[in-house]
């Protein structure tokens, strides 16, 4: 499994951080999360391995949109985050730059 983590969570005791390790003012979220109370190899399977137990948790988490807005945010390549892998999370980020920006004529 990757050694990473989401900051502040518990498995910062198991794994390294990703990028800085500072307080970025979102320590309260994480407070909530789920994923703080499961095994943190869950959320960085490795490459073949399924990320549907993450995912599911991810799915009745309180604060699964704050999380995948600090993943996006920040571009965190590693991990479940959100309910997204790396490859949806940039996919969502790339719509999301599309969508604003303004296609065709304007009426």
């Amino acid at each position: 499994m990757l050694s990473h983590a989401i900051p502040g969570s518990v498995a910062d005791d198991r794994h390294e951080l990703v990028g800085d390790q500072k307080d970025d003012g979102l320590g309260h979220w994480r407070d909530q999360a789920l994923c703080a109370q499961a095994d943190p190899d869950l959320w960085f399977p490795e490459p073949g391995e399924s990320a549907r137990t993450a995912k599911l948790i991810c799915g009745w988490c309180p604060v699964r949109a704050e999380c995948l807005g600090w993943a996006v945010e920040t571009n965190e390549p590693y991990g479940i985050y959100g309910g997204l892998t790396p490859l949806e999370r940039h996919a969502l980020s790339i719509r999301g730059a599309d969508e604003a920006e303004p296609v065709g004529r304007v009426a």
